[in-house]
C-alpha cells in the first residue's frame, strides 16, 4: 500500500529589495584644460551596462555617442553631463567646471605645390598667429610617416598617393593649436623618360642623327639632352652629327613644373656598316665556290657582281667558274637606310693544297680501325695511301691496320677544274702498346715522406684517366698527386692509366717507396787509401742496428749500395768519399774528404784503320803515366798471333772477325790495363726487295743485309734520282710506271764504304686512262654518255666513273652514261682497274655543264599604299637570264628589275617571274597574294580617360594595322611616336587625342578619341528641404555628381550613405545642427569634397530621467531623477507614474503598495514648442512560496521523484534543493536514490528574478526492504509438498505466480501439486510499501514408486494372478510392451495402452497356445503424467 504525504511549509514573506542593475555615469576627458580650441576626447567609465549615452558639454553641443570628441572653441570653463541609461534605469553625472580653455595660437600654413610628380620636394609655409605670446615650437607631419620641427620645411615624396599635412605650433604661454588638411598633397607617377633615335641615312661616317623623345610624364617637360659627343640641347626632338664610328652615350633629362625630374641614359651605336663578304683567295675551274655575305648585321638585300657577267641577290650564293683567270667580285649591301659595298679578286687556277684529318689515330694493338676525312673543297677525287700497302678512293674511308707500327698517310685529290695536289703526314697512325712508367721511383727517405709521382708514358693517344695505389690505403685519381707517408714502413706502389682510345696501361713497382728513421751514426775505413788504378779496395760500413741501406759516393761518379762495397777506381787522382747510412731511405752521412788517392798509369789507347787495308790497325797509346820509365805490353786477342811491347804499333789481323786487344801498361810500381773488341770486316753492300714487281703508289719495302754493330750508314738510290739516308730497311712506293735501278751505299763505323746497285731491282706497271664525253650538258635530268679511250697490257676488268656530282658507279663495260638531277659545272674522273689489279685515273675539268635555273624576287614592301610605285628586286640564279613579270594587276614586263603601280582599294596580287637562261632551260616562281595593296588603318584603345582631378595619366594602347610609321597627338600640343605611350593630362578640359598612321608609300590614315578632366565643383549639385523642425527631421535629396565616379553623402550627424541613389530621404531624429557634403571619388582613388546649401536645424529636448528601483518584490518607495538635456529651454515637464497618478514634479517621489506592471513616462515641451516623451517601466514582484512534491517514506534504492512547486504560480524561479544527504540541485524535479536506511530531512528554496527568497522543509524516512528466502524441492508424479519459504517481518501482501497447482497465491507457505517441474516466483510488500522478491523450482519426476511389474504370473484360469499387466501411479499410460523368450524371440507385443488394464496384458498364449513355463523378458516404456517416458526392463516367471 503506498502513502503520499505532501507538506507545504509557508514561511515567513520577507520582502527584499531587489538591487536593479541601474548604470553608474562616470567619464573622463583627455585633455581637461588646455589652449583654445580644444579638442577634447571624453572616454565613458561608467558602470552598470549602460545602453544609452547623452552628453551635454556646456558649450551647446550634444552628442548621444558612447566616447565622443568635443571642440571648444572659446576661451572659459564648462561644465559636462553625461547621463547614462539601460533597461533597468537612467542615471546621470555633472562635472562642474571640469573643462578649462586656455587663449591658442591660430594654426595654419601653405605649400608651394600640391600637386607634383615622383620624386616631389614640396616647401611648406608656416602661416600660423598667435593672440598671447609668441609661437616657439613647429611639429609638421607630412602624411608619409616623416615628421619635422622646422618653421618652413621642404619635403621630398618619394611615392605616389594622396597625402594628409598636419601642424602643430605651440606657443610661449604653452598652448597648442593644430591644422590638418586631409589629402592636401597630390604625388602622382613621375616622368618616364624615354626616346629613340633614327638610323641614319648613309652607312659611313659622319653619321647624322635624329633622336625621338618618347618621355611621358605630368605637367609641363622641360628637357636637358648631352649628345655625347660634347654637345648639348634643350629641343624635344634634337638632331646631331657624329664624326667617328662608336658607342656614345645620349642622356635626357626630362624636368615637369610639378617638381619631378627623372633621366635616362642609352648608348647609341654607329657602326661603320662596311659590308663584308667571304670570298676565297682561290679556286679551280669548275669547282663550286660558297660566297658568303659576312656582314654584321645582315643587310636587307644585297646583289652580287662575280665578273664574269653573272649575278645573284641570294645572301649566301654558290657558283663555278670555267675558265682561268682573275675575276672581281662585288657584293652590294642594301640596308634599310643606305646601300655598300666590297670588291675582291678570285683567281681561277689550277694549283690546289689538300688537307685531311681523321679520328681515332692511336691505338694499342692491331687490328685498328681509323676513319679518314677530306678537308678539301671542291675534290671530285681522291686516293688514299695507308702507308702499309694499301690504299682507296674513297672519299672519306674507314681502314683497318692489320700489325703494329707507324704509319705515313698520303691524300692526292684531283678538283672539279682538274687541279691536282697531294699531302703526307708522317708517323700519323700510330700502333703500339705503349708503356707508363714514373720516373722518380724508388722514393725513399724521412717521414713525413712527400712524394709527387712523375708519369713518363709512350701511349698512342693521350692519357685521359689515372688510378694510383699508393700502398698505404690511399688512392687517387689526379694526374699528378702529392701524396705523404706518415709512418715508417716499405710500400708498394701502382698505376694504372687509359688513353682516349681505351688503351689501358699499367705498372707496378713493388717496395717502390721506403720511409723511414734515420739510423744514429755513419762511418767506414778502407783496406787501403793509395791504391793503383784498377785495383780492387774494400770498403767496410759501419752504423747502428737499424740501418737498411747504404749509399756510397767514391768521388770519382762511382756509387756502390752494398755495405761493404769492393770499389775499382778508373782513373788516377784524390776523391772524397761519403757514406750515407739509411733506414728505408732516411740516412745520416759521414764524408772524408780527400780520403783516397789513386795511384797511376791508367791504360788507354785509341784505333784506327785503312780502309785500301781493311785488316790492317794501327794502335796509339794515350796512357796516364807519372814521371819515369813505362813497359807496354799488347795482346791481339790469340798468343798465335803474337804482341808488342812499343807504346805504338800496328797489326794486320789475319781476316774478317772480332779480336779482343788488350794493352798492359807499369808505370811507378803499378800496372794497369785495358781492353777493346775490335771488329775487322770487310764491308760488302746487298740488300733485298720485298715486291720486285708491283702497282703504281703501291708501297714496297727494301731491307740492307749489313750488321748493324758495325755497319753505321745507309744511303739508297732509286731509278737515278738523288741519294737519300733511309736507313736499314725502306718503306717507299713509286708513282710513275717504269723499269727502276735500285743502289745502295753502306759506311761502317771506321767510315769505310762499300755499294751495290741493283738493275732492273723493281718493275711498276699500271693501266692507262683516258675518256671523252658525248655532249657538252643540258638541263637537270639530262643523261649524258661518255667515251672510254683507256688503255691497258693486260686489259683492263672495272671502270669507276666519278661524274662530278658526288655518284661514283663501277662499270665492267660499256656503254657508259650518267643523268645529272643537280646543276652545276662537272668534273668526270675516270679510275681503270687493270687484270693486274693496278689503276690508273683521268679526268676532264668542267666537261658538263647542267643548268637549272632558279626564279626569285622580293620587294622592299610586300604591304604597299595603292597608286605608289613599286620596285621589284630580281633574286633569280643562272647563267644570262631573260625575264616575264606579270604583276597580277594585267601588267607585264621584260626588263630585270621593274617597277609597278597598283591603283585601287585594298586587294591582295599574286606576281608571277619566268626566267631562261643562255641554255634554254626555264624556271618559274609565281607568289600568290604577294603585294598586299593596303591604305593605313588607325586604330588604338585607351585608359583612364575620365576623372574629377586636374593631373591625369592616360594610356594608349596601338592597335594600327598596314603602316610604316606613327605618330600620337594628345591634343594638349604635345605628341610623341612611341608605340604604346602614357600621357599626363595637367589641366581640367575635353582633349581629342589622335593617332596618325603613314603607310608605305606616303598615305595617311587617322584616329580620334577624348579624354575629359572633369572639375568636381561645377559638376556636382547636392539639394534639401525641409530645413527646420522640432525633435527629429525627414529631408529629402536630391544629388547630381560628375559620370564614372561613386560618391558618399554625409548628412552631418555621422550618418553615410553610400548607396549611390540621387534621390533619398533622410531621418535626423536627434536635435542638432547640420551641415551635409558629397564626398566624390573616380576611379582612379581621386576624391574631392563638395558642400552647398543651408544648415539643417533640429530644436527640442531629449527627456531623460533615472528610476532607482525599477524591480522590486512587493511593494516600495520609487525616487525618481530627472536628466532631460535640450538646444531649446524647456517651459513644461509632466509626469505619468503608470498607477493612475501624476506629477509636474521635477524630481518625483512616489509608493507603489501592489505588485504589478507600472508603464511611467516623462513629456517635455520646449520654448519653441516641441514637446517629446519617454517612458520607462517599473515591475513589482511578488515572492515566490516554494512546495515540495515528494513521499515522505521510501524505500531502501529504490528511484524516487521529488518536484518543486509553488503556492501562487510564478515564472523565473531559480530552485535550490539539499536532500539531506549532501546532495543538492537546482532542478525543479529530480529523481533520487537513497542507499543508507534512516531519517532525512528534504529542504527547498525558491529565489524569484529580483532575488526574493523563500524555503520549505520535509522530514523523510528511509525505510528497509524485505526479505526472502526459498529452496527447491523435487516431487513424484502425483505428489505434492508445502513450499518451504521464509520471511522478514511486518510482510504485508504476498503474491505468487502462477498460480497453478498450488493450494493459494496470497499465502506466505502455500502446499504445490504441479503436474511438470514449475518455478514459481513470489512478490511481497512489507507495512512501508516495500518490496522483495524470490524464485523456487518444483521438480516433478516419474519414479519406480510410480509404476509396478508383478515378477510372476500364473495362467491358469483361477481368475488369480491369470494376466501378467503393470501397473502405476501417476502413469497417463504405457507406449509398447514387449516379451521376449530366452532365445530373444518377440512372443508378445502390445502398444498404446492405459496402465492398470489387464486386459491389454499377456495372457501367457503364444500363437493362440500356452507358452511353456519359463522366465520369460520383458521391456515396457512407461509414459508419465508429466510427459516423461521412462523404459523398464525386468523378468518374470510363467507358472503352470
Amino acid at each position: 500500500m503506498k502513502r503520499k504525504t505532501v507538506y507545504i511549509i509557508i514561511a515567513i514573506l520577507l520582502t527584499l529589495s531587489a538591487t536593479a542593475q541601474v548604470p553608474v555615469p562616470e567619464f573622463s576627458g583627455t585633455p581637461v584644460s588646455g589652449c583654445a580650441p580644444l579638442v577634447v576626447h571624453f572616454q565613458d567609465q561608467s558602470t552598470g551596462d549602460p545602453k544609452f549615452w547623452d552628453w551635454d558639454f556646456g558649450n551647446g553641443q550634444l552628442s548621444n555617442i558612447q566616447n565622443p570628441v568635443a571642440v571648444y572653441q572659446l576661451p572659459g570653463t564648462y561644465s559636462v553631463t553625461l547621463v547614462v541609461r539601460n533597461l533597468d534605469g537612467t542615471n546621470a553625472i555633472t562635472k562642474t567646471d571640469y573643462i578649462t580653455v586656455f587663449p591658442s595660437p591660430t594654426a595654419s600654413f601653405v605649400a608651394d605645390i600640391t600637386t607634383g610628380c615622383v620624386p616631389v620636394t614640396v616647401h611648406f609655409t608656416d602661416r600660423s598667429t598667435s593672440s598671447a605670446g609668441t609661437i616657439n615650437k613647429w611639429e609638421w607631419d607630412f602624411g608619409d610617416g616623416s615628421k619635422s620641427n622646422a618653421q618652413n620645411p621642404q619635403h621630398t615624396y618619394t611615392a605616389s598617393g594622396f597625402y594628409s599635412i598636419s601642424l602643430k605650433v605651440t606657443s610661449t604661454s604653452g598652448c597648442s593649436s593644430a591644422a590638418s588638411i586631409s589629402r592636401y598633397i597630390r604625388v602622382v607617377s613621375g616622368i618616364v623618360p624615354d626616346f629613340s633615335n633614327a638610323l641614319p641615312s648613309n652607312c659611313r661616317p659622319p653619321f647624322n642623327v635624329t633622336l625621338n623623345n618618347q618621355t611621358s610624364g605630368p605637367g609641363t617637360l622641360d628637357y636637358i639632352w648631352d649628345l655625347g659627343n660634347g654637345t648639348v640641347s634643350n629641343a624635344i626632338n634634337p638632331t646631331t652629327s657624329y664624326a667617328a664610328p662608336g658607342s656614345y652615350t645620349v642622356k635626357l633629362v626630362a624636368l615637369s613644373n610639378l617638381g619631378c625630374a627623372d633621366s635616362v641614359q642609352k648608348t647609341i651605336t654607329l657602326s661603320d656598316l662596311n659590308t663584308a663578304a667571304a670570298i676565297p683567295d682561290s679556286a679551280c675551274p669548275g669547282q663550286l665556290i660558297n660566297f658568303i655575305n659576312s656582314s654584321a648585321p645582315l643587310p636587307a638585300s644585297n646583289t652580287w657582281d662575280f665578273g664574269d657577267n653573272s649575278q645573284s641577290a641570294a645572301y649566301n650564293p654558290v657558283k663555278s667558274y670555267t675558265a682561268l683567270g682573275a675575276y672581281p667580285v662585288k657584293l652590294v649591301n642594301h640596308y634599310s637606310n643606305c646601300a655598300d659595298s666590297v670588291t675582291k679578286t678570285i683567281i681561277i687556277s689550277d694549283i690546289v693544297s689538300p688537307d685531311f684529318t681523321a679520328t681515332n689515330t692511336g691505338g694499342c694493338n692491331a687490328p685498328h680501325s681509323a676513319s679518314f676525312q677530306n678537308n678539301t673543297a671542291g675534290a671530285v677525287s681522291w686516293v688514299w695511301n695507308f702507308g702499309d700497302g694499301t690504299s682507296s678512293t674513297q672519299q672519306n674511308p674507314t681502314h683497318v691496320y692489320t700489325a703494329n707500327g707507324q704509319y705515313d698517310v698520303t691524300l692526292t685529290i684531283r678538283t672539279a677544274g682538274g687541279c691536282e695536289g697531294s699531302i703526307t703526314k708522317t708517323n700519323f697512325v700510330k700502333i703500339f702498346p705503349g708503356s707508363v712508367m714514373v720516373t722518380n721511383i724508388p722514393r725513399s727517405g724521412c717521414i713525413p715522406l712527400g712524394f709527387s709521382p712523375i708519369v713518363s708514358s709512350t701511349s698512342p693517344d693521350p692519357i685521359v684517366s689515372y688510378a694510383w695505389d699508393f700502398g698505404d690505403g690511399v688512392t687517387s685519381t689526379a694526374a699528378s698527386p702529392n701524396h705523404v707517408y706518415p709512418g715508417s714502413g716499405v710500400y708498394n706502389l701502382s698505376l694504372t692509366v687509359t688513353t682516349s682510345g681505351g688503351c689501358t696501361l699499367s705498372v707496378n713497382y713493388p717496395g717502390g717507396v721506403r720511409a723511414g728513421i734515420a739510423p744514429t751514426m755513419a762511418d767506414f775505413t778502407a783496406a787501403s787509401t793509395n791504391p793503383c788504378t784498377s785495383a780492387m779496395t774494400q770498403f767496410t760500413g759501419i752504423s747502428d742496428g737499424t740501418a737498411n741501406g747504404w749509399l756510397w759516393d767514391f768521388g770519382d761518379g762511382g756509387v756502390s749500395t752494398q755495405q761493404n762495397p769492393v770499389h775499382s777506381f778508373g782513373d788516377t787522382g784524390t776523391f772524397t768519399i761519403k757514406l750515407t747510412a739509411m733506414n728505408n731511405g732516411c740516412g745520416i752521412s759521414v764524408v772524408k774528404t780527400n780520403y783516397i788517392t789513386v795511384l797511376p798509369p791508367v791504360a788507354r789507347f785509341s784505333t784506327g784503320v785503312n780502309c785500301a787495308s781493311p785488316f790492317t790497325f794501327n794502335f796509339r797509346d794515350t796512357s796516364i803515366l807519372v814521371p819515369g820509365p813505362a813497359i807496354y805490353l799488347w795482346e791481339f786477342g790469340n798468343p798465335l798471333l803474337g804482341s808488342s811491347n812499343t807504346a805504338n804499333t800496328s797489326f794486320t789481323f789475319p781476316g774478317p772477325g772480332k779480336y779482343p786487344v788488350k794493352l798492359t801498361v807499369t808505370n811507378g810500381g803499378c800496372t794497369n790495363s785495358v781492353m777493346d773488341t775490335i771488329s775487322v770486316v770487310l764491308p760488302m753492300a746487298d740488300f733485298t726487295v720485298s715486291k720486285p714487281i708491283l702497282c703504281k703508289f703501291e708501297h714496297f719495302t727494301l731491307s740492307a743485309v749489313a750488321d748493324t754493330s758495325v755497319i753505321k750508314g745507309f744511303e739508297w738510290t732509286i731509278g737515278g734520282g738523288a741519294p737519300f739516308n733511309g736507313g736499314q730497311i725502306l718503306d717507299t712506293s713509286v708513282i710513275a710506271p717504269g723499269t727502276y735501278d735500285i743502289t745502295l751505299k753502306i759506311t761502317d763505323k771506321y767510315g769505310c764504304s762499300n755499294s751495290i746497285t741493283r738493275p732492273a731491282a723493281i718493275m711498276v706497271s699500271g693501266p692507262k686512262a683516258s675518256f671523252s664525253v658525248s655532249s657538252p650538258g643540258g638541263c637537270v635530268n639530262t643523261t649524258v654518255g661518255l667515251n672510254d679511250g683507256s688503255t691497258s697490257p693486260v686489259g683492263i676488268k672495272k671502270w669507276t666513273w666519278n661524274f662530278g656530282d658526288g655518284t661514283v658507279q663501277d662499270f665492267t663495260g660499256p656503254p657508259y652514261s650518267h643523268q645529272y638531277t643537280k646543276a652545276g659545272i662537272y668534273t668526270v674522273d675516270l679510275t681503270v682497274t687493270d687484270n693486274a689489279g693496278c689503276y690508273d685515273t683521268a679526268s676532264i675539268p668542267a666537261s658538263i655543264k647542267i643548268t637549272s635555273p632558279k626564279a626569285g624576287f622580293i620587294v622592299d614592301q610586300q604591304i604597299y599604299c595603292p597608286g605608289v610605285d613599286l620596285q621589284f628586286n630580281d633574286t633569280s640564279s643562272g647563267s644570262n637570264l631573260s625575264y616575264f613579270w606579270d604583276f597580277g594587276n594585267g601588267n607585264t614586263a621584260t626588263v630585270q628589275n621593274p617597277v609597278n603601280q597598283y591603283i585601287g582599294s585594298d586587294n591582295d596580287y599574286t606576281v608571277k617571274l619566268r626566267v631562261t637562261d643562255d641554255v634554254g632551260c626555264s624556271d618559274s616562281v609565281l607568289r600568290a597574294n604577294y603585294v598586299l595593296i593596303r591604305k593605313p588603318k588607325a586604330a588604338f584603345t585607351f585608359q583612364d580617360t575620365l576623372s574629377i582631378c586636374n593631373l591625369l595619366e592616360t594610356k594608349f594602347f596601338f592597335n594600327g594595322q598596314d603602316y610604316a610609321s606613327y605618330e600620337w597627338n594628345f591634343g594638349d600640343g604635345s605628341s610623341t611616336t612611341a608605340l604604346n605611350p602614357s600621357h599626363f593630362y595637367n589641366s581640367y578640359g575635353n582633349f581629342t587625342a589622335t593617332l596618325y598612321l603613314t603607310g608605305n608609300g606616303g598615305c595617311v590614315d587617322s584616329a580620334v578619341r577624348h579624354v575629359n578632366l572633369i572639375n568636381p565643383n561645377t559638376a556636382t549639385q547636392i539639394n534639401y528641404s525641409p530645413l527646420f523642425a522640432c525633435n527629429r527631421l525627414s529631408v529629402d535629396f536630391n544629388i547630381t555628381t560628375p559620370p564614372q565616379t561613386v560618391f558618399s553623402l554625409y548628412f552631418g550627424d555621422g550618418a553615410i550613405d553610400s548607396s549611390q541613389q540621387t534621390s533619398l530621404q533622410h531621418l535626423y531624429n536627434v536635435p542638432g545642427y547640420y551641415f551635409p557634403l558629397i564626398l566624390l571619388k573616380d576611379q582612379y582613388n581621386c576624391q574631392a569634397s563638395v558642400r552647398m546649401g543651408s544648415r539643417i536645424q533640429v530644436l527640442g529636448a531629449v527627456p531623460l530621467y533615472n528610476i532607482d528601483r525599477k524591480k522590486f518584490c512587493d511593494s516600495g518607495l520609487v525616487y525618481i531623477t530627472n536628466y532631460t538635456i535640450a538646444n531649446d529651454p524647456v517651459v513644461s515637464q509632466v509626469w505619468d507614474l503608470g498607477d493612475n497618478t501624476s506629477t509636474t514634479d521635477k524630481n518625483p517621489i512616489h509608493l507603489y503598495t501592489q505588485p504589478g506592471l507600472y508603464p511611467v513616462s516623462l513629456t517635455v515641451t520646449t520654448q519653441a514648442g516641441c514637446t517629446s516623451s519617454f517612458p520607462d517601466t517599473i515591475r513589482v514582484l511578488r515572492t515566490p512560496n516554494p512546495v515540495i512534491n515528494a513521499n515522505d517514506t521510501i524505500c531502501l534504492n529504490v528511484p524516487t521523484p521529488f518536484n518543486a512547486g509553488l503556492a501562487q504560480p510564478d515564472t523565473a524561479i531559480t530552485w535550490k534543493w539539499d536532500f539531506g544527504d549532501g546532495r543538492n540541485s537546482t532542478d525543479s524535479a529530480n529523481i533520487l536514490t537513497y542507499g543508507k536506511t534512516g531519517t532525512y530531512t528534504i529542504r527547498l528554496q525558491a529565489t524569484n528574478s529580483l532575488g526574493c527568497t523563500n524555503s520549505t522543509n520535509m522530514p523523510l524516512l528511509v525505510a528497509p526492504n524485505p526479505t526472502v528466502a526459498t529452496k527447491d524441492v523435487t516431487i513424484a508424479v502425483g505428489g505434492s509438498i508445502q513450499l518451504p519459504v521464509t520471511y522478514s517481518n511486518a510482510i504485508a501482501d504476498y503474491s505468487w505466480k502462477p498460480s497453478k497447482g498450488l493450494s493459494c497465491d496470497n499465502c506466505p507457505t502455500p502446499v504445490a501439486s504441479p503436474q511438470f517441474t514449475t518455478q514459481y516466483h513470489i512478490d511481497v510488500i512489507d507495512s512501508n510499501t516495500c518490496a522483495a522478491s524470490g524464485n523456487l523450482t518444483v521438480t516433478v519426476l516419474c519414479t519406480d514408486k510410480n509404476y509396478f511389474v508383478p515378477n510372476t504370473f500364473s495362467p491358469n484360469g483361477d481368475g488369480m494372478n491369470d494376466i501378467f499387466y503393470p501397473r502405476g501411479n501417476g502413469v497417463t499410460r504405457v507406449q509398447a510392451m514387449r516379451i521376449f523368450n530366452r532365445w530373444g524371440q518377440l512372443i508378445f507385443e502390445k502398444k498404446d495402452f492405459d496402465a492398470n488394464d489387464p486386459s491389454a496384458g499377456w495372457d501367457g498364449r503364444v500363437l493362440g497356445r500356452p507358452a511353456p513355463q519359463d522366465v520369460y523378458v520383458y521391456i515396457i516404456d512407461f509414459v508419465c503424467e508429466n510427459a516423461q517416458i521412462v523404459p523398464f526392463k525386468g523378468n518374470v516367471a510363467l507358472i503352470r
